[in-house]
């Protein structure tokens, strides 16, 4: 049984060492990398869904999945909105260049 988990282990981390050396060495252009992050997380999202959603519906019903499933949505949206609000915009550079200069521009009456 734990040699079946660390094939698989060994499988799992290979494929992230290749992702990683095409990544460093293959240089893929940014919509490139941006398809395989869509396609990343919309196979976590698929995942989790199938996993977890059955076994909701089947305790609580539909009304309960439907409830939890918007709050879940509404506090996320929520969340980035007050992280954004509250500096989470200086968390790329580019970004904060942009927030530096309007707000010398702002604070200097110009």
């Amino acid at each position: 049984m734990w040699s079946r988990a660390l094939f698989y282990g060994f499988i799992a981390g290979g494929a992230l060492l290749l992702g990683a050396l095409a990544g460093i060495y293959l240089k893929p252009g940014r919509k490139y990398i941006a398809m395989i992050m869509g396609f990343g997380a919309g196979v976590l999202i698929c995942a989790l869904t199938f996993d977890l959603m059955e076994e909701a519906y089947s305790r609580g019903g539909f009304d309960s999945v439907t409830l939890g499933f918007l709050a879940g949505a509404l506090l996320y949206v929520s969340g980035d909105w007050y992280v954004n609000r509250h500096g989470g915009h200086a968390r790329k550079y580019t970004l904060w260049k942009r927030h530096l200069a309007y707000r010398r521009t702002n604070t200097l009456g110009g």
